[in-house]
C-alpha cells in the first residue's frame, strides 16, 4: 500500500490517495472521484468519511443514569440517514447511500454522537463568509437573479428537462443557504437571539449538566451552536420554522405550499434521479419552475420584512 492509501478494516476495501480532498491524511472525500468510483468504493469512502466524524455515543458521550439516556453535549444525536444524504446526495445514487445507512444503523442505531476534534478541517471548509446583516439576502438575490437569467434566456430542447430539474434543486438550495446564513448571523451579533435559540431549542435546552460542566461548556457554546447549525437539514422547514421563530422573535410565512409543492419534489429529483417513487420520469414544465422561483422569492422577502421590523435598520448597533 502506497503513501496516502488507506485500508478500512471494517470493509477490507483500499481507498486510493485520489479518493481524498486536500492534504494527505484528510478525511474529506473528493467529489469528482466518488462520482466515477464503483459501488464498493463509494460505500467504503462514505463509510470512512462518516466514521471519521461520528461515533457510537457510548464511546465518549456522558450518560444520565437517572434519565437512562445519553447527554449529547457536543451536538446530536445524528441520524446516519440524514447525514449521509446531506453530504453525498449529489454524488452518489440513493440506493448506494441506503445500503451504507442500513449497515450503520444495524451496528449502532440511528443516534450517533460527533467526534469532538480540536481542529475540524471540514468545519473550516464550511465556514461562512457572512459578516454583514445584508449578506444572507444579497447572496440569495445574486443566485436568484442568475437562475432567472437562465430561464429568461431560453432553454434548448435536448437539455431543457435536465436544466429545469437542476434549477428547481438550485432554488431550494438557495433558500437553505439563506435560512442558515440568516440565523447564523443574528446568533453571532445578538446575545438575546443566542439565549432564545438555546433555551427554546428542544435539542439543546433539555441537556442536563452539572455545575462544573456548565462552566466548562460556556466557553465552547458558540462552537456547539455552530456545529448544530452545520448539521441541520435546512429544507426540513417543519423543524427550521419554529427554531427560527423562537430564536429571532419573528413569524415566518406559512410553509405548507413550499413543502408540498417544492420540497417533496426536490427529494425525487435529487435522490431518485428525476423519477418518482414508482420509477416514472418527472415531468417538470418551465412554468412550474417559474412558480417555484416566485414562491421562494416571496417567502424570503417576507422573512426580510419581519427581520426589518424586529431589528430596525436604523439601530446603530445592527447596521452594516
Amino acid at each position: 500500500m502506497g503513501t496516502g492509501d488507506y485500508l478500512l478494516e471494517d470493509d477490507n476495501v483500499e481507498l486510493p490517495r485520489e479518493a481524498f480532498e486536500g492534504r494527505v491524511g484528510s478525511s474529506e472525500i473528493n467529489n469528482e472521484w466518488i462520482v466515477a468510483a464503483g459501488k464498493d468504493l463509494q460505500v467504503a469512502a462514505m463509510r470512512h468519511w462518516f466514521l471519521s466524524r461520528y461515533q457510537d455515543p457510548q464511546m465518549e458521550t456522558p450518560w444520565d443514569g437517572e434519565e437512562k439516556q445519553y447527554i449529547y453535549v457536543w451536538g446530536g444525536p445524528y441520524d446516519p440517514n440524514d447525514v449521509i444524504q446531506d453530504r453525498f446526495s449529489e454524488q452518489v445514487p440513493y440506493e448506494v447511500m441506503e445500503e451504507l445507512v442500513a449497515s450503520l444503523i444495524f451496528e449502532v442505531g440511528d443516534e450517533w454522537a460527533p467526534i469532538d476534534y480540536e481542529v475540524d478541517y471540514y468545519d473550516e471548509y464550511l465556514a461562512s463568509d457572512i459578516t454583514l446583516r445584508s449578506d444572507p439576502y444579497s447572496h440569495f438575490r445574486q443566485r436568484f437573479e442568475q437562475m432567472n437569467m437562465v430561464i429568461t434566456e431560453g432553454l434548448n430542447d435536448p437539455t431543457k428537462d435536465l436544466i429545469l430539474q437542476m434549477l428547481h434543486g438550485a432554488v431550494i438550495s438557495s433558500l437553505e443557504a439563506y435560512l442558515n446564513d440568516t440565523l447564523a448571523y443574528w446568533l453571532s451579533v445578538e446575545n438575546k437571539v443566542m439565549v432564545d435559540f438555546v433555551s427554546g431549542n428542544p435539542d439543546l435546552k433539555d441537556r442536563k449538566l452539572s455545575l462544573s460542566e456548565i462552566f466548562q461548556k460556556m466557553d465552547s457554546l458558540n462552537e456547539i451552536v455552530e456545529k448544530y447549525l452545520e448539521e441541520q437539514i435546512w429544507h426540513r422547514l417543519d423543524k427550521v420554522k419554529p427554531m427560527m421563530e423562537v430564536s429571532l422573535g419573528i413569524t415566518l410565512p406559512d410553509i405548507k405550499d413550499i413543502m408540498k409543492k417544492d420540497i417533496f419534489l426536490r427529494h425525487d429529483i435529487i435522490h431518485r434521479a428525476g423519477k418518482d417513487k414508482e420509477g416514472n420520469e418527472i415531468a417538470l414544465p418551465q412554468a412550474q419552475v417559474e412558480e417555484t422561483l416566485t414562491r421562494i422569492e416571496a417567502f424570503v422577502d417576507e422573512i426580510e420584512a419581519e427581520l426589518a421590523k424586529r431589528f430596525p435598520i436604523d439601530d446603530d448597533r445592527l447596521s452594516d
